[in-house]
């Protein structure tokens, strides 16, 4: 729900403890991908997806099987990468053919 539904929900006085699970107070970064440039060197905008979603996602990388249960294997990158804009310096890709 948003806030401006929210508020005006709490003005009404049929309703009582409005509340929201909305949560927009999160990080966020805005990329500008130079795509000339990654396109001479071999690197596709799918490639720069699927390199974000490895670092910031949640990709399942493996399963673990137990007698009793199975355990979902997330990659994820250590909280001093993606705390901080200054991150994704190092994150490297290398293009799909190299370069001769």
């Amino acid at each position: 729900m948003g806030a401006k539904v929210e508020a005006k929900l709490r003005t009404l006085k049929e309703l009582t403890d409005v509340v929201s699970d909305q949560q927009n107070r999160g990080l966020q970064a805005v990329l500008d991908i130079d795509r000339v440039t990654a396109s001479r060197l071999g690197i596709t905008p799918q490639m720069i997806d699927n390199t974000l979603y490895d670092a910031f996602g949640q990709r399942q990388v493996s399963t673990m099987y137990t007698q009793l249960n199975q355990y979902h294997v997330i990659m994820e990158l250590e909280s001093q990468y993606w705390q901080n804009p200054d991150g994704l310096k190092h994150i490297y890709m290398s293009a799909a053919t190299p370069e001769i």
